[in-house]
């Protein structure tokens, strides 16, 4: 039996801003955008790969009752939000000023 509670050692909140461009658009970004490294940017084939990968490792990482907020690219709140879903995470959607889909919310129910 540990002393320590496993609880102690996991997060409340993950934050994540992951790369989420498709590879496939990289090329046809504003050149404004090509200063970035391709890794800070590039999301795999969908542009999903890192969310997977976050709410997969999630339950390690975080509290039980934990939260993760998530920066999301344009038409992408609807899988990030069903991805959090089927995992038990209630969510909610943020607009940014262009009122784009940008913050997605999962709360640990």
């Amino acid at each position: 039996m540990s002393l320590v509670d496993q609880n102690d050692s996991k997060f409340d909140l993950i934050v994540s801003n992951p790369p989420y461009i498709p590879t496939e658009q990289i090329p046809l970004l504003d050149a404004l955008l090509q200063y970035e490294p391709e890794t800070a940017l590039d999301g795999g084939e969908d542009g999903l790969k890192f969310y997977r990968e976050i709410i997969r490792n999630a339950p390690i990482l975080l509290k039980d009752d934990g939260a993760i907020v998530f920066e999301v690219g344009i038409n992408q709140a609807e899988p990030v939000s069903a991805m959090l879903e089927l995992n038990g995470y209630n969510v909610a959607v943020f607009k940014d000023y262009g009122k784009i889909d940008r913050v997605v919310l999962g709360k640990k129910y």
